[in-house]
């Protein structure tokens, strides 16, 4: 980024050039950044040039990260400031999207997690704007956005290849209306009917409000908002919490690397059975595999995956393990093992396991094993009987993955902004 800006200050002639790059991939980390940002991406350097959110190929909103709190007050107002943005960019290729409840140090009561929905209108945008040139969408942290949204985007956006949402609401077509705007999107009404006034929601920055109606207003589907079959030629990785898609929905013929998780309440033979309905076309060509569950049953996964290289799967134990019992799996060549705060003697149940598993002969391509969010040391007994089947044991308290981290028990409904 500073070669892009160094190249910029050159000379007119130079900044003419390398506009395009420097604009090519923005991060935002503070929603009062927004408005001048918008603003930028709306100008243009000359009349007969396009304006510079035409370059942008790479958008990250990275809210509440790190040391920059967010506890989420303004929610509905920030979100569509956030439409804007989207809307400045009509050619991502990559769209990233992280909001955080973050107090920093201040206390926050762990049973009650901040959920912020994500409206359909975000979704939307992205659909129409993008479609022809998006190819990976990501939406993680604090974030919540209805399952059957997710299937018009993916059924809208053909050319993805990579989809990660770490969090949706869980749809029922025999309760709910397919794409309601009531069921979620409450606060939408308001603005729509004029409710909200322009210095409510961004400070009083007419021209960003102006531009924001004008979206809403003309943003709609792409596609017909019903239950259809959906075909992602592209579509190699997918991971969504909970992995409760409606078998016969999407048609993968390319995927390769799934994260597949269900809730703390689902049992080993609906986790499989979902696995199978959903997933089941899939499974000879899959490489890369994310299991996590409130039931692991590693081996029957491995049953199901003949050519998957990495494995990664949660340190919950299933319901019935002495009946479970490791088979031969040719191309396992990595297993990751994340550690349990919840079920913490798993670990090393499941290490031991492995080793067996490898001492005969059941893992002939397996070379290295890593356990995550360790918090606890690995015993020099169990170290020293994977050095002795010339396997690496690697143990890190921090996580390496991108998808999720931990689900939280929830004991009461999540309050939502």
């Amino acid at each position: 980024m500073k070669t892009k800006l160094a190249l910029c200050l050159v000379s007119k002639s130079f900044h003419d050039m390398a506009i395009e790059f420097l604009y090519e991939t923005i991060t935002l980390r503070q929603l009062q950044c927004v408005n001048p940002l918008i603003n930028l991406l709306r100008h243009k350097t000359k009349p007969c040039k396009q304006y510079r959110g035409w370059w942008c190929r790479r958008l990250e909103i990275a809210i509440g990260k790190g040391s920059n709190e967010y506890y989420g007050g303004m929610w509905p107002q920030d979100i569509h400031a956030l439409w804007t943005l989207v809307y400045s960019c009509p050619r991502l290729v990559i769209f990233l999207c992280t909001v955080h409840y973050n107090m920093a140090n201040r206390m926050r009561h762990s049973l009650i997690p901040t959920r912020f929905r994500i409206p359909r209108t975000l979704f939307q945008l992205i659909a129409s704007n993008c479609s022809q040139t998006l190819k990976r969408i990501e939406i993680h942290g604090d974030t919540a956005i209805r399952l059957d949204r997710v299937e018009l985007l993916l059924k809208a956006c053909t050319l993805l290849e990579v989809c990660r949402i770490e969090r949706v609401d869980l749809y029922d077509p025999e309760w709910v209306v397919y794409d309601s705007p009531n069921e979620s999107d409450p606060e939408e009404c308001g603005v729509e009917l004029g409710e909200v006034s322009d210095a409510e929601w961004d400070g009083g920055n007419s021209e960003v409000m102006t531009e924001f109606r004008r979206a809403r207003m003309n943003t709609k589907w792409p596609v017909e908002p019903l239950r259809q079959e959906i075909v992602l030629p592209n579509l190699h990785t997918l991971e969504i919490y909970p992995f409760c898609l409606h078998p016969g929905i999407l048609i993968l013929p390319s995927l390769l690397c799934v994260g597949y998780r269900l809730d703390m309440t689902t049992t080993s033979e609906v986790s499989k059975t979902n696995l199978d309905r959903v997933l089941g076309d899939t499974y000879h060509h899959l490489t890369h595999m994310t299991y996590w569950g409130p039931t692991t049953m590693i081996w029957d996964i491995l049953d199901r995956l003949p050519n998957v290289t990495e494995l990664t799967f949660g340190a919950i134990l299933n319901d019935n393990t002495a009946l479970v019992l490791p088979r031969c799996h040719l191309c396992l060549s990595s297993i990751n093992l994340v550690w349990s705060i919840y079920y913490p003697a798993t670990t090393t149940y499941f290490l031991a396991a492995i080793a067996k598993a490898v001492s005969d002969g059941l893992f002939p391509s397996l070379h290295d094993v890593r356990v995550w969010e360790c918090k606890v040391e690995i015993e020099q007994a169990q170290r020293d009987i994977f050095s002795s089947l010339g396997l690496t044991l690697e143990y890190t308290a921090c996580f390496q993955s991108r998808f999720i981290k931990c689900v939280q028990f929830c004991l009461v409904p999540l309050p939502f902004r």
